[in-house]
């Protein structure tokens, strides 16, 4: 199946596929979780899984034609994702994963108040006019 776990932890594309390829999207966040939970001692194979999780969340919203001003919100709305899991993360690999173009995905990320600097994100800063991302709830210890 498309949507299979990769065999290789280190596979980012495998990793997109993975979750890009969900039927339900809410089930997508339980994937990743157990993802990173299967590679938590691998800091490798933690980026792939983080970097894959990334660009396909931002790829699904895309998809669907989401306004860059309200990308932030609906990252941590649907993915749990707040810009700080974004931070180091390159631009290529967004483009190489989801077969869009570099320019394509960095004028998005610009509009959605990500700075890309070098091709890696290096900041983030909300539109003014954007909505504003809920808190994510952390993880007990």
């Amino acid at each position: 199946m498309l949507d299979d776990v990769p065999q290789n932890r280190h596979d980012d594309a495998g990793w997109f596929r993975h979750f890009r390829m969900t039927k339900y999207l809410p089930a997508v966040t339980t994937k990743f979780d157990a993802a990173m939970a299967q590679t938590i001692d691998d800091a490798t194979a933690s980026k792939a899984v983080m970097t894959a999780y990334a660009a396909a969340a931002l790829d699904i919203l895309l998809h669907m034609g989401t306004p860059p001003k309200n990308i932030a919100a609906d990252l941590a709305e649907t993915f749990k994702l707040t810009p700080q899991h974004f931070l180091l993360l390159e631009l290529d690999d967004f483009a190489r994963l989801s077969s869009r173009s570099r320019l394509t995905l960095g004028e998005a990320l610009h509009d959605a108040g990500f700075l890309v600097h070098d091709g890696t994100v290096a900041g983030f800063r909300l539109p003014a006019d954007a909505r504003r991302p809920p808190r994510i709830p952390q993880p007990k210890p």
